[in-house]
């Protein structure tokens, strides 16, 4: 029986036997749209596309007909085809990330994928509200700071003016800080508790120091905070293609619409 890779959270697992998993994603502790690999393929491809590998359900018979269902004789499996091409047979079909088709009628493009409005627009929603989260935390932890530092300047007979220049210039110097908040493991708090990731676009590895520093920066042009606002929908927003980055729904991690540009095995 032959060996199968599978990507999950934005890293490569196996190899697992066939049977193994199949097993996961009967379960369901795989999603249909995981990407996965066998030698043989030439690319990755969704576990869904693969043939035998999620078996379809039978239809019951017709009641009263007392005929026995005929079990047809299975296509032969699809060429290999790249995760561009496999992103393409969920046009009609079922969102590739929850599933679902009912919404797919109004479906939006997401890094190059149709997914149902519902999911377009709670991911987008995830993400806000991780910024205004972050905002928060940062002003929950400036606001005392700056207060400290204007007393102890206050008493140190510094002029209300001088206390607010040096107040600013601080808040400057502290910026940085704010920008390299996604590098916890591809987390900032906010993004940590709204269930979103940044991550490599390559590899998949989480965001480091660097990486969040470099997509965070342009945030330091004026209106630059709206314009990304309204970007969120569509998935990459303005740093991320310098910083070679994008944010994933850690839930719907291993389907083909976050899954890295990485070659197969």
């Amino acid at each position: 029986m032959s060996n199968w890779f599978y990507h999950q959270a934005g890293r490569q697992i196996g190899p697992v036997t066939e049977q193994d998993l199949k097993n996961l994603l009967q379960s369901r502790t795989l999603a249909p749209g995981t990407l996965v690999w066998t030698e043989g393929m030439q690319q990755w491809q969704e576990a869904a596309t693969i043939h035998n590998l999620i078996p379809p359900a039978s239809p019951p018979p017709p009641p009263g007909s007392g005929l026995r269902l005929q079990t047809q004789t299975p296509a032969p499996p699809p060429p290999p085809q790249s995760v561009a091409a496999t992103a393409q047979t969920h046009a009609l079909g079922a969102c590739p990330l929850c599933g679902l088709e009912k919404h797919m009628n109004k479906g939006k493009p997401l890094y190059g994928h149709k997914v149902c409005k519902s999911c377009y627009y709670k991911f987008a929603n995830r993400r806000q509200a991780a910024f205004f989260v972050d905002i928060m935390i940062w002003r929950f932890i400036m606001t005392p700071v700056g207060m400290v530092l204007g007393t102890a300047l206050a008493l140190l007979g510094m002029s209300q003016a001088g206390i607010q220049g040096v107040a600013s210039l601080l808040g400057l110097l502290l910026l940085p800080v704010f920008y390299c908040k996604d590098c916890f493991s591809g987390y900032s708090p906010g993004k940590k508790l709204c269930g979103v990731r940044t991550v490599d676009t390559t590899t998949g590895a989480p965001a480091g120091i660097i990486a969040s520093f470099k997509r965070n920066l342009p945030l330091l042009i004026p209106f630059m905070p709206i314009i990304v606002a309204g970007r969120l929908c569509k998935g990459h927003r303005t740093g991320d293609g310098w910083s070679n980055t994008k944010v994933i729904w850690q839930k719907y991690a291993t389907s083909s619409v976050f899954a890295p540009k990485q070659p197969a095995p």
